[in-house]
């Protein structure tokens, strides 16, 4: 991989917009990762009624940055607890886990997107090969 600017001072400024640019390339690419975590659970969630499934979304993350996802599988109107008995079990009934197994399904996949996300920056920077 060579460098394709001229000059320290392009190099320099090459490097100090590359942040910018890979979050740029990575953020479409973590909600593509969260959708098919979501859409995944949606389809292991054990039903009875269907609310569970209906409940897993895919939301911003609040953390005061803003720079990310989180899939969620429960309802805050109502603030049952169904995702994480079935996810995790309770004394009186075993884990049927769906949002976890699902999150690892997508693990190679998300480090490739990633990767490419990154890739893709350096590239539009000029600092790839």
């Amino acid at each position: 991989m060579g460098v394709q600017v001229t000059g320290a001072a392009a190099l320099i400024a090459a490097l100090d917009r590359l942040g910018e640019t890979v979050e740029r390339f990575i953020l479409p690419a973590c909600l593509e990762t969260a959708n098919a975590i979501a859409r995944e659970a949606q389809a292991r969630v054990r039903r009875r009624t269907g609310h569970t499934a209906q409940q897993i979304r895919v939301e911003p993350m609040r953390d005061g940055v803003d720079k990310g996802f989180i899939v969620r599988a429960n309802d805050p109107a109502t603030r049952k607890h169904v995702e994480s008995w079935l996810e995790f079990g309770t004394v009186h009934m075993t884990a049927r886990p769906f949002l976890f197994p699902a999150a690892r399904l997508e693990n190679a996949a998300h480090d490739r997107r990633i990767r490419t996300a990154i890739e893709d920056a350096i590239a539009e920077e000029g600092l790839g090969a």
